[in-house]
């Protein structure tokens, strides 16, 4: 489930990522070269996604709460990788 919700989070934000450097496109909205590249200007900002799963189990939710309980790697890396939390109630 956290991996689903990454997923769909991840979709959405791209969608609007898609809107956003359309209409910078369209109305050539870019100071630098940069900003020309990304498609992004310095001060346009995503909103922010909120995912939340709603369990109605019976039983206590016995599945991973994030990304980095679903992956099988050694301990000093997990420090390193990007978690992804669930929002389970």
């Amino acid at each position: 489930m956290p991996l689903r919700h990454m997923i769909a989070d991840s979709l959405i934000y791209l969608k609007e990522y898609n809107e956003i450097t359309a209409k910078n496109r369209n109305e050539k909205n870019f100071d630098t070269s940069d900003e020309f590249l990304s498609g992004l200007q310095k001060s346009d900002r995503l909103h922010p996604v909120i995912s939340l799963c709603i369990y109605y189990g019976k039983e206590d939710w016995d599945g991973p709460f994030n990304l980095v309980d679903m992956l099988i790697m050694p301990e000093y890396l997990k420090p390193l990788v990007s978690d992804y939390k669930m929002n389970l109630t």
